[in-house]
């Protein structure tokens, strides 16, 4: 979904729901721009007045890197100073024979 579509329906579908639920942002991946926080960054400037209660982000990456798994949930947090849900988390196991 483009920044453009997903503005237009966040202000019709769940902008109405404002001081009813608590509005957690389009989920979005770690991919790499113009994916991820830098999509985030684009819905977020573009939607005004729109209620953000929090960030919802998913993550693929390898099972082991819990270093980047912390890193990238502090990075949202730190920049979007809400509280950051994580949606979905995809990992790879890598099996030694």
């Amino acid at each position: 979904m483009t920044v453009e579509e997903a503005v237009t329906a966040w202000k019709n579908h769940m902008e109405p729901f404002k001081g009813k639920a608590t509005l957690v942002s389009p989920a979005v991946t770690n991919g790499a721009a113009p994916m991820g926080l830098d999509w985030l960054d684009r819905f977020i400037k573009q939607c005004n007045g729109c209620t953000i209660d929090a960030v919802a982000i998913h993550i693929y990456n390898d099972a082991g890197n819990i270093a980047y798994f912390k890193d990238y949930i502090n990075k949202a947090a730190k920049k979007y100073k809400k509280p950051v849900w994580v949606t979905e988390v995809r990992v790879l196991f890598v099996l030694l024979a």
